[in-house]
């Protein structure tokens, strides 16, 4: 269903911690919630999502996020030993 009026910046300042399925959910329910106001609705508005996100809760934690974001700075110290004991670039292409 097309959007109208809808904000995608201000949305996913708004969805902190959810995960690519939470916004998923996010979208299928705002589009529910357009049908169910009028079963002909062929757009998605900002209310719609306004409704859904009062649903719907994040499901990644804040202490989730920190043991990812950390993996991901260990993963760049080994990629980055690796290559200054390896003499590489970075680049490989």
């Amino acid at each position: 269903m097309p959007l109208k009026g809808i904000d995608l910046k201000e949305i996913a300042k708004s969805t902190d911690g959810f995960s690519g399925a939470d916004l998923d959910s996010l979208c299928r329910e705002a589009a529910m919630n357009a049908l169910r106001e009028d079963v002909k609705a062929d757009e998605v508005k900002s209310k719609h999502f306004e409704d859904a996100l009062k649903k719907l809760t994040p499901s990644i934690s804040k202490e989730v996020r920190a043991h990812y974001e950390k993996f991901v700075e260990r993963q760049k110290r080994v990629r980055q030993k690796e290559d200054d004991t390896m003499g590489v670039s970075g680049y490989i292409g």
